[in-house]
């Protein structure tokens, strides 16, 4: 179902001023108690002014005029209507008569961008003053400039009521005879004045389309003047009812046959339709009276509702009310529980690899004379899997109820032990690195390794995280985050970040020592050696970029209790990758390949 653009002007117009009634109500509202409102007062109604004249820009800005609603459509349109019809006829010679004002000024702006679109030339534009003394001086010289031109088109735009229609008269009591383009108030057959302006011979009018209006042809076909007392009804005697009007001070209606009609016109070819003034007045009572008819409505509803209302009072935060409205339900508190199978699925999955990583350790610890424990430096190793095991216990941080000293722990402690964990792998890139610069031919760089310069790694680059975290606890620290209005019965409990920023520094500072970490790894590769494991840290460290990498979109398309979710799930992934790829081929190798543990046999092996 479609609605014509003169149907949607008018609901335009029905809403906008329909708010400005309601809010005007509103106001006096305010001001008055609701019980002392017996009868809705409309004198408000006086401010609120609906034009039908034409279009003005001006007057279409709100900030100057809130109150004034213009009924006329823009004019834009006519422009592109009149370029079209010179291009159907190729007429691409034309003169310009219109009113020196704003809206001409407007017109031929807008013409002229049209006209340079098709190739259409001006052959005179003639910008006729509206001040009566002004024309009159210059009323020759526009005269000579229609005579002069050859152009047979001339485009007529302005008030009727203007020096552009003395203009006009004049042109057509001289005989001057051009084919005359104009809107409809220059048309003759819905002019509210007399006949004689013209004969309209080789005049076009342009008029606005407007939807039939329900009722007016047959009221106009079934009009009798004698039901009416109006002097304006009175004076239809040019319809044929041959009537007169009688010349007391009170005009009345005479000589009328008692069945006279217009149902005549049935049978004959008329424009019973409304002219543009004709329907924008059309449009402004109807406007006025359906939005003040709303507004009496809206005002009597809330009038009957107000007893209820009265009686309701807003619930607190932590309770909600139930379907019949007649009591508090308290709203059940939602965070990530032991409880919850997710949560007692992600505490078990943590607590069993952090008693792997034990498990791992002790096998190290047992096997620390071996070749392949001692080759990749045993205490780094026993390092890194220390802070794997604190990164496994991370996640129960997140689970159980949330409190400050929780919500500050959860980030500083994931920040701090990852920092340990993914600066000690940069150490042992660097050691490995460091073991083949050392045995090279001509290097003398056995200081460095004596010195175990690469631990400083860790404690200058945990030094680092530690001040980070320091500066995030001063500025914004995490804290408790109640949303009691996301779900219907329900608040939920999370950790706020505090500074976003300070937790993007801490990823970033991951990021950063895995990058690292990946490219002394990615250049040590293939250096020769039976143990050397810089393929394996060189792929740990590409999954741990992964993990997060695919963490950040994932964790803030979420909310609630899901958000910690998805980071919990995160450290988990990234703490096991790197526990997979760096340590559980080693332990394959101490547990059931003892003879690729062992330097003796390699040697047999080698020789033989």
């Amino acid at each position: 179902m479609a609605i014509s653009d003169g149907n949607y002007d008018v609901y335009n117009s029905v809403y906008s001023v329909f708010l400005a009634l309601h809010e005007i109500l509103r106001q006096q509202k305010d001001n008055q108690p609701m019980h002392n409102m017996k009868k809705p007062d409309i004198s408000f109604m006086k401010i609120l002014k609906l034009t039908n004249g034409p279009f003005h820009a001006i007057l279409s800005d709100h900030e100057k005029f809130p109150y004034l609603y213009q009924m006329a459509p823009k004019d834009t349109a006519l422009p592109l209507a009149m370029a079209s019809l010179m291009l159907h006829f190729n007429w691409n010679w034309i003169g310009v008569a219109i009113s020196d004002n704003d809206q001409g000024t407007q017109f031929i702006s807008h013409l002229r961008t049209e006209m340079e679109k098709n190739t259409v030339c001006f052959a005179f534009v003639s910008m006729i003053p509206a001040n009566f003394h002004l024309y009159m001086s210059r009323a020759e010289v526009y005269y000579n400039q229609i005579i002069a031109s050859s152009a047979n088109v001339v485009i007529i735009y302005g008030d009727i009521d203007s020096t552009l229609a003395v203009s006009f008269r004049m042109w057509e009591f001289l005989g001057i005879h051009r084919i005359f383009l104009t809107t409809s108030q220059w048309d003759v057959t819905t002019r509210k004045r007399d006949s004689t302006f013209g004969s309209s011979h080789g005049t076009l009018a342009f008029s606005h389309h407007h939807p039939e209006i329900s009722g007016f042809k047959t009221f106009v076909q079934t009009l009798n003047p004698l039901k009416y007392t109006d002097k304006y009804l009175a004076r239809l005697g040019w319809m044929n009812f041959n009537c007169e009007v009688s010349a007391s001070k009170c005009e009345t209606v005479k000589n009328c046959s008692s069945n006279a009609s217009l149902q005549f016109l049935m049978g004959q070819t008329i424009d019973m339709d409304f002219s543009d003034d004709s329907y924008d007045i059309y449009n402004a009572v109807y406007t006025e009276v359906h939005a003040a008819h709303e507004m009496l409505l809206q005002h009597v509803y809330n009038g009957n509702e107000h007893h209820d209302v009265e009686k309701c009072v807003r619930c607190p935060d932590d309770q909600y009310g139930n379907i019949e409205q007649s009591q508090w339900i308290p709203k059940s508190v939602v965070f990530l529980t032991y409880e919850d199978p997710l949560g007692m699925a992600l505490a078990s999955i943590a607590l069993c690899f952090s008693a792997f990583t034990v498990l791992v350790l002790v096998v190290f610890v047992k096997h620390h004379d071996t070749p392949l424990v001692k080759a990749n430096n045993q205490n780094l190793s026993y390092i890194l899997l220390i802070s794997l095991m604190f990164c496994f216990l991370c996640p129960l941080l997140f689970i159980g109820h949330p409190s400050s000293a929780t919500c500050i722990l959860q980030q500083i402690t994931f920040g701090i032990v990852f920092t340990v964990a993914i600066s000690t792998v940069l150490a042992k890139t660097v050691t490995v690195l460091l073991a083949f610069i050392v045995i090279a031919p001509g290097r003398r760089m056995r200081f460095f390794m004596i010195s175990r310069a690469p631990n400083y790694i860790i404690a200058i680059c945990t030094l680092i995280q530690i001040i980070v975290c320091a500066i995030w606890l001063l500025v914004s620290p995490p804290s408790i985050d109640i949303d009691a209005h996301s779900e219907y019965g329900q608040i939920i409990i999370v950790c706020n970040k505090g500074s976003v920023t300070a937790f993007y520094c801490v990823l970033g500072y991951h990021g950063s020592l895995a990058l690292g970490s990946f490219i002394v790894a990615f250049l040590a590769r293939y250096l020769p050696d039976k143990f050397n494991e810089a393929k394996m840290l060189t792929f740990s460290m590409l999954l741990f970029w992964s993990v997060w990498i695919t963490f950040l979109p994932v964790f803030y398309s979420t909310q609630g209790k899901v958000m910690m979710v998805v980071e919990v799930f995160s450290i988990l992934c990234s703490s096991a990758g790197l526990l997979g790829c760096i340590f559980i081929p080693k332990c394959y190798i101490i547990l059931f390949l003892p003879e690729r543990n062992s330097l003796q046999k390699l040697r047999d092996k080698t020789s033989s």
